[in-house]
């Protein structure tokens, strides 16, 4: 993941969760580590991100 505001990448766990924004969307709202700015995540395709780099 990235952050829009400052630049921060790290693993979507290193970004803290607020909450989705219905019960069944892909789409939910992590907190920047560094600047605690709001990062709009997709966690179905950072999941798949995720699995592949481990690969």
């Amino acid at each position: 993941m990235r952050c829009d505001k400052c630049g921060f990448e790290g693993h979507k766990s290193e970004f803290r969760y607020l909450y989705n924004t219905t019960l069944d969307a892909e789409t939910a709202y992590r907190e920047c580590p560094k600047c605690y700015n709001w990062v709009v995540c997709n966690e179905l395709e950072e999941e798949r991100r995720e699995k592949a780099a481990k690969a």
